[in-house]
């Protein structure tokens, strides 16, 4: 009885890969087609065997007549180059291992490549966008460029290049420069919060009526041992740039409200204090150098007029260096009145006669014969004359104020009651007071807007040097020993906001907190209805729950403890006393960080 066995299978695995610019040991230029390049290898094997199955003394055996095994590996790399290498293997065995052996042939054709690396950050397009537009015409002198980037510029991130092993990179802006032909443009760059927008922002507008280029370039860095080094390709540091061009348009003669970082008196401000400072300036965000630069036929001026026909007139400054126009408030403003600040360019000198450009031309009238003497005159224009008329170069509004100085106004405010309110559902303390005010803080005060540099004026401290309930219960508790057990802090806020102790962590709340000079709307008359609410004992509450809950997971309940930390463990957080709580309310003008002045209010909850 015959028999037979077979078996067989084939396979197959290819690769196709970016190389980027990496070349082969020995040749320039990159590999395959545009650097991709197919790595691969075809297989195939069969088994079999033949033989026969016979009864021998009483016993069935079996007796291959053939065993025979053969496999094949086909191996390629390419286009560009091609290199193929073929292997066959074999075994055969005949009658029962009679005749038997092994085979192998082996075949290439091509030169194989040893690749040599470039980088795989190649492949890597970063910057994604610049603006304005390329080949933008008119581009407005107050524009900011921006560079869109693919990836977070500076943050680490991971690949595995090219030689098959993660590495750690980062990318580097640099350069973000504008160029007016040669030469280039004074500016700083800024950046979102994700660090992949950066815009250009120049010193002063950009040049009117110029041809102007933005470049922006990156680089990457690969993490050595620990260290930054650039990552190179064929020797040279791998950068992307990309470079647009754009014309800008016309300069502005005058200073657009939008260009004012910040200003006193503030456009449209409510209640400019006129005895408060005799400061004055125009903050610019932007410098226009060329505004002061009028030439000789004109002078040029501050003055602050009333709806009246009053005027004070001042000399000023502007400095280019620091892009702020500054003065001394003139003396003699008035409070409650409306008011506009203007810088002006006036004629140097007055216009003289209208008839300052005609010419007389007497001619002789013929006598025919007559003894008579006799002329004409003719008067004739010679050109055109031109009157200067002066220019405003700067316009703002505001309003002072019912009171001269900031602590005045504090002063006459009255606390109309005082009382202890609870947050619910929490049931923590706070303290509110209702103030009696003929007159409202306006926006600029409470909140800060465009024209203030987005800071409040306006700003309220507690004073904890009389407070009882802080200093017989809170102090003690909390911060005498702060930070607990050496490194046992505050975690769920910014300690640097509202203070260690959070003694900033009051507020002022008033029915309109969007208050502004209108000239074309009415003033705001009657009671403000003021709202002074002492809130600290919210965050004195949650700091104690914070370092409690701390203390609680250091220890698990196992004493003895420090003594700071048996006290904030075993003691109920205080409620709020009856008492007085003074606070400090204070001014600033707009763009300092120095007080101008302050006062204090007296929070006394029943």
């Amino acid at each position: 009885m015959f028999y037979a066995r077979f078996k067989a299978g084939a396979g197959f695995d290819i690769m196709l890969k970016d190389y980027g610019s990496a070349t082969c040991a020995g040749n320039s230029g990159p590999i395959g087609i545009n650097g991709w390049y197919a790595n691969g290898q075809a297989y195939a094997y069969f088994e079999g065997k033949i033989g026969i199955r016979v009864k021998l003394f009483g016993k069935s055996k079996s007796v291959n007549i053939l065993d025979i095994g053969a496999a094949a590996l086909l191996q390629a790399k390419l286009p560009n180059p091609f290199w193929m290498r073929g292997i066959v293997g074999g075994r055969f065995s005949v009658l029962g291992g009679l005749v038997k052996g092994n085979c192998r042939f082996e075949v290439t054709l091509g030169e194989e490549c040893q690749i040599q690396a470039g980088s795989v950050v190649e492949g890597i397009a970063v910057i994604s966008d610049v603006t304005p537009s390329d080949g933008s015409a008119d581009v407005d002198v107050f524009a900011t460029p921006q560079a869109v980037f693919n990836l977070p510029i500076g943050e680490e991130f991971e690949m595995v290049d090219v030689d098959g092993r993660q590495k750690a990179f980062r990318i580097k802006l640099d350069q973000f420069v504008i160029k007016n032909g040669t030469q280039t443009i004074p500016g700083s760059v800024s950046w979102n919060g994700p660090q992949d927008v950066a815009a250009f922002d120049a010193f002063d507008i950009l040049p009117p009526q110029k041809s102007l280029a933005v470049t922006v370039q990156v680089s990457f860095e690969e993490k050595v041992f620990g260290k930054w080094e650039p990552v190179s390709v064929e020797g040279q540091i791998y950068r992307e740039t990309k470079t647009i061009n754009f014309t800008s348009g016309n300069a502005p003669d005058h200073i657009p409200l939008t260009n004012v970082q910040y200003s006193y008196p503030i456009v449209n401000q409510l209640n400019y204090y006129v005895d408060e400072s005799n400061l004055g300036y125009i903050q610019l965000k932007r410098g226009q150098p060329y505004l002061f630069e009028p030439g000789s036929q004109w002078i040029q001026r501050g003055r602050i007029r009333d709806n009246n026909g009053a005027e004070f007139t001042f000399q000023f400054q502007y400095n280019a260096g620091t892009r702020q126009v500054s003065f001394t408030a003139p003396a003699g403003l008035q409070s409650n009145r409306d008011y506009t600040l203007e810088i002006m360019n006036l004629p140097a000198s007055s216009g003289g006669a209208i008839d300052r450009n005609v010419r007389a031309t007497e001619t002789a009238l013929a006598s025919d014969g007559v003894d008579l003497e006799a002329t004409i005159t003719n008067r004739r224009a010679e050109g055109t004359i031109s009157e200067l008329q002066e220019k405003e170069i700067y316009s703002a509004p505001f309003h002072s104020s019912r009171y001269r100085t900031f602590v005045a106004k504090v002063q006459g405010q009255q606390v109309n009651r005082s009382g202890i309110g609870l947050w619910r559902p929490y049931d923590i303390d706070f303290i509110v007071s209702f103030i009696d005010s003929d007159e409202g803080f306006e926006q600029a005060e409470i909140k800060g807007n465009g024209y203030t540099d987005h800071q409040a004026l306006v700003s309220l401290e507690a004073d904890m040097s009389t407070n009882g309930y802080y200093n017989q219960y809170i102090y003690s508790l909390l911060y005498q020993n702060y930070p607990l057990d050496g490194n046992m802090s505050i975690t769920y806020r910014d300690v640097e906001v509202l203070g260690l102790v959070p003694t900033k962590a009051v507020s002022v709340l008033q029915n309109n907190e969007d208050l502004v000079y209108d000239p074309a709307v009415p003033l705001p008359t009657g009671n403000a209805n003021l709202r002074y609410v002492y809130e600290m004992v919210w965050w004195f509450a949650h700091d104690y729950y914070d370092l409690r809950e701390q203390a609680s997971r250091r220890y698990g309940g196992n004493p003895p403890y420090p003594a700071p930390i048996t006290k904030i463990l075993t003691t109920r957080f205080p409620v709020l006393q009856p008492g007085s709580y003074p606070i400090y309310v204070r001014y600033r003008l707009p763009g300092r960080t120095e007080i101008s002045s302050q006062a204090i209010i007296r929070m006394e909850p029943k």
